[in-house]
């Protein structure tokens, strides 16, 4: 892995590396961690075959500068970070995928810039981003799927209860519980 240095607006060094060739992706990882765990898992190795792949160090983290002041951590700063790199990589649209805190801040730059051709976030809980009719339909959704998974996971779910959309969701809809309790 070859460290290279994008500088931000604010003339913070942020550190990333680049592999493989195709459609360009950003790799954001979460709180407390580096690109290097996007190496680790894997993940880089993987996509490389198909896009390029750019993992970043967000500001404080891995090999970007550090600081201990609040001010130098805004969301604006660390988008403006996301597009210092994306610059110095020569590439004008890209997509990102943010893990954690790291998909908290995509989505940001996500919702602001058309630059963002794409995003996906994993590991992030909505919590307070999430408002209205929308967090609503989290919270209805938690509430009716999070006892059906608990027993499932437990062994006491009882398929034939379910609604014909609840089975198509947890099994597919290619797959039907037949008379005999078993799913063709």
């Amino acid at each position: 892995m070859s460290t290279s240095f994008a500088v931000s607006s604010d003339g913070w060094k942020i550190a990333y590396d680049v592999n493989g060739s195709g459609p360009p992706i950003i790799l954001l990882h979460g709180r407390g961690q580096s690109r290097q765990d996007w190496h680790s898992a894997g993940n880089v190795e993987r996509l490389r075959r198909d896009f390029k792949i750019i993992a970043m160090d967000i500001r404080g983290n891995g090999e970007s500068d550090k600081s201990s002041e609040p001010t130098d951590y805004s969301i604006d700063k660390h988008c403006q970070d996301i597009l210092a790199v994306a610059n110095t990589c020569g590439i004008e649209r890209f997509l990102i995928w943010g893990f954690s805190y790291g998909g908290n801040i995509g989505r940001y730059l996500a919702a602001r810039s058309p630059r963002v051709a794409s995003f996906i976030m994993i590991g992030v809980m909505f919590g307070l981003g999430a408002s209205g009719d929308f967090r609503q339909w989290i919270i209805q959704s938690r509430d009716h799927w999070l006892p059906l998974l608990q027993a499932q996971t437990d062994g006491k779910l009882d398929i034939r209860s379910l609604s014909q959309q609840d089975q198509d969701l947890l099994y597919g809809e290619n797959q039907r519980l037949h008379t005999d309790g078993i799913w063709r």
